[in-house]
């Protein structure tokens, strides 16, 4: 499910497999989205009242950046507890769920 997000309320992955985001990096970014657009929507996944993040933090610290206060992201509910990358959940669905309905 796409939905867009108040971005406060994303907080970052648990598991970062990066160690280190520079601002000339996040800079970059942010500029390539203002020109281009947002091409790849952030993964979260929910956690309580609010999200974490997937896959795609750099591509949220960018659109903070720019001064935005909610963007879109994909919301995937995972029957695991711990946090995956998106693209291991598209690889296998098998521990992926449908978004709640309602």
């Amino acid at each position: 499910m796409i939905a867009e997000l108040a971005l406060d309320l994303i907080d970052p992955p648990r598991d970062d497999d990066r160690i280190e985001r520079s601002p000339e990096s996040i800079g970059r970014l942010a500029a390539d989205i203002a020109v281009n657009g947002l091409i790849h929507a952030p993964t979260v996944r929910p956690r309580g009242e609010r999200y974490e993040c997937v896959a795609g933090w750099t591509r949220i610290l960018a659109l903070r950046s720019l001064g935005r206060g909610t963007g879109l992201c994909s919301v995937l509910v995972l029957t695991d507890d711990r946090p995956k990358r998106s693209s291991a959940c598209t690889r296998s669905r098998t521990w992926c769920t449908a978004p709640p309905s309602g």
